[in-house]
């Protein structure tokens, strides 16, 4: 039965305090005078039904409801709730918190969890869990929003134990371990009943590692089951990846690949929504736990001990990009420190401390709940395409070693497109490096273009750093009528988003963005790139003679259709560089020099630009977008770098009459062979 929820028997004198500390991370939370900005799609985890550890209804519901999120994940075990067979009773202690979340007005994700019910023969009877299940749907409706079946099932001697098999699904034949069958049954049973006792109710289920949900949605998901519950714990690297990169080690492991060779997050999304699409799966994707530990590090084998601040910038990194990848709702695990033994990273995962004193955390996931609260996301509707050319590179200098897989931060600049609910266009975009940095922020320039007779110009821009909660007004150079430039834009370790002014379009009645502002006149003329590697273009192959050792070879074939220039290399023989040359001139008014590199390691180029008098210009770039086409590009009318020879004077003299494109290894321990492909635009597949 359901019983009200008891009056709260205390004021909230602390809540009132924390709300008035000076701290930079509470610089955006709401006060009574303000309203309260939530994110419909983010939630936190919440443990109020563990008595007696620290997590008190009235003291820090209050604070939940206003740190920007809509939702909160608890559970309710399977046997608390029947501890008779088929009666039914909730307990108190887990009445009062569903009361409390009801009237803070916060939705709910109901965890019904179980580790078994031993009325039963079978601890996980399926049809009895089932029944169990549909009674709680019915009997909580319109307290709770969503239902997910179990936590882990192999974890915390669940399922596994019960049933036989592996963490990862996989048997030594390849077959799929027992209990993923047992909790498919389970969870398609649960599904079924809980929608036929309440089809409001959104089900979410799978809930295990990754190779373990791929092989349950080949076994065959229930209709009746609407979103996937995924649990994206980074552990130790940057939130960006996850420890599933398809390498030789963890496809020995695994037996299935469930994400990139780099192991990027952004692919395992995409590969799961294909998978579920492929088997008729669910078309939710729910992120039900997801978090940084601050821990003391101690333990190595699964979580490194970040810092508070690393704990706040991954955050920030890992919901933006969630929210951009199109993900249906993120909860951050967990609101709370559950415990105060510093050596246990499980006790370290909250925005708050254990005393409910807030960590940066705290203030940086309110940051981005109130900036994007009313977009949506845009990835295949962009109405401005964005390229990034940067100029630095981020060398992860302490890559992690994982199953035999070694798995190094990125250094990319990832970008998500989203739309606020006026149709304009908001773009966030940051540095996929180690948080806090001990180096200067990266340097790139950001190019942005909109189509032919766009609603928006782009002579104003806004740039909001999430980080500090301060926005800036930019003006970038206008390329031609489509086309503007950030040149040498501070890149930092956390998401910036980057706005049209809202002087440069306006809205009609309908809500259809006009032009205000044109581009200037003589801004519109056509500036076309210079063709490197069309068909008729020559180019050959340099060992870098000036550093004897290094061998390679340079072929040209077409890609798509698509022209394209292959150099294979290798410095195991010694070496510092090998080269693409060309001659051909090159005038000032070609405007630009642009390009696309791919390759599977990442690299130093330094593009080598000889002026009509012999001097050369050096201009280094580095390529870090492993297995994907990177953009390059040089200002003709700014060329900037290191120059020798010739006129000596820093000042090029056109037509240039050569260009070198210089390979390097990147770093000790970096692939001494390889290959990089180059084309002028990147090939379609």
């Amino acid at each position: 039965m359901f019983l009200p929820m008891h009056k709260r028997s205390r004021p909230l004198p602390l809540l009132a305090a924390l709300l008035a500390l000076p701290f930079a991370c509470l610089a955006q939370a709401a006060t009574d005078s303000e309203p309260i900005v939530k994110h419909p799609r983010l939630g936190t985890c919440v443990h109020f039904h563990q008595t007696g550890k620290g997590w008190d209804v009235d003291t820090v519901m209050p604070l939940i409801a206003q740190s920007g999120v809509s939702w909160i994940r608890d559970e309710i075990s399977w046997a608390s709730l029947e501890r008779e067979k088929g009666v039914y009773v909730i307990p108190e202690h887990d009445i009062r918190w569903i009361e409390a979340a009801h009237k803070a007005g916060l939705k709910i994700l109901l965890l019904f969890n179980t580790r078994g019910n031993k009325l039963y023969d079978n601890i996980y009877d399926p049809d009895a869990y089932a029944r169990a299940a549909a009674w709680l749907a019915k009997e909580l409706d319109g307290k709770v929003q969503a239902m997910e079946i179990m936590n882990e099932p192999f974890n915390f001697k669940g399922m596994g134990t019960v049933f036989g098999g592996t963490w990862n699904g996989r048997e030594p034949d390849n077959s799929t371990s027992p209990w993923v069958h047992h909790y498919v049954k389970l969870l398609n049973a649960a599904a079924r009943a809980i929608k036929a006792a309440n089809p409001r109710m959104t089900v979410v289920g799978l809930g295990a590692e990754a190779p373990v949900n791929f092989r349950m949605l080949e076994i065959g998901i229930a209709s009746e089951v609407d979103g996937i519950a995924d649990h994206p714990y980074s552990r130790r690297v940057i939130p960006e990846l996850v420890l599933f990169a398809a390498t030789d080690g963890i496809l020995k492991r695994d037996g299935i690949a469930t994400a990139d060779q780099r192991g990027t997050y952004a692919s395992q999304v995409r590969m799961y929504r294909e998978r579920s699409a492929r088997f008729n799966g669910p078309k939710q994707f729910w992120i039900t736990e997801t978090g940084f530990t601050t821990y003391s590090g101690v333990d190595r084998q699964l979580h490194a001990g970040f810092t508070e601040e690393a704990q706040a910038r991954y955050l920030q990194r890992r919901i933006v990009e969630a929210l951009g990848l199109g993900v249906d709702m993120l909860f951050q695990y967990d609101f709370k420190n559950d415990g105060r033994d510093p050596n246990r990273a499980q006790h370290h995962f909250g925005m708050i401390n254990w005393d409910l004193s807030p960590k940066p955390a705290l203030g940086a996931v309110n940051r981005v709940a109130t900036a994007l609260a009313t977009c949506e996301p845009a990835p295949g509707n962009a109405k401005i395409t964005v390229t990034v050319f940067p100029h630095a590179e981020r060398i992860d200098a302490w890559p992690i070693v994982w199953d035999g897989t070694k798995i190094a931060a990125p250094g990319t600049i990832p970008v998500h497109h989203f739309v606020d609910q006026s149709g304009t266009p908001v773009i966030a975009l940051w540095s996929a490096e180690r948080a806090g940095s001990d180096q200067h922020p990266r340097h790139a320039d950001i190019e942005l273009a909109t189509a032919s007779g766009s609603a928006f110009t782009l002579r104003t821009l806004k740039v909001h750093d999430l980080w500090t909660g301060k926005t800036r007004t930019m003006t970038p150079r206008q390329k031609n009528a489509n086309t503007w430039i950030l040149e040498q834009f501070v890149v930092p370790d956390t998401p910036v988003l980057i706005t049209p002014a809202t002087d440069d379009f306006s809205t009609t009645a309908a809500g259809s963005p006009v032009l205000t502002t044109s581009p200037s006149p003589d801004a519109t003329a056509a500036n076309d790139a210079v063709s490197l590697f069309a068909r008729d273009r020559s180019w050959k192959f340099n060992p870098g003679k000036e550093f004897p050792g290094a061998t390679g070879k340079l072929t040209r074939t077409d890609e798509d259709d698509t022209p394209v220039v292959t150099v294979d290399y290798d410095f195991t023989g010694g070496g510092r560089y090998v080269s693409a040359d060309s001659s051909f001139g090159i005038t000032q008014s070609a405007g630009e020099i642009r390009f696309f590199a791919k390759s599977g390691n990442p690299l130093l180029l330094a593009i080598r630009l000889i002026d009509s008098t012999g001097q050369t210009f050096q201009i280094k770039r580095p390529y870090n977008q492993t297995g994907e086409w990177q953009p390059f590009r040089i200002d003709l009318a700014d060329i900037k770098g290191q120059s020798w020879g010739g006129a000596g004077d820093g000042k090029p003299r056109f037509p240039l009459k050569q260009i070198r494109i210089c390979i390097s290894a990147t770093g000790k321990g970096a692939p001494r062979g390889g290959q990089v492909t180059f084309a002028n635009i990147a090939p379609a597949s």
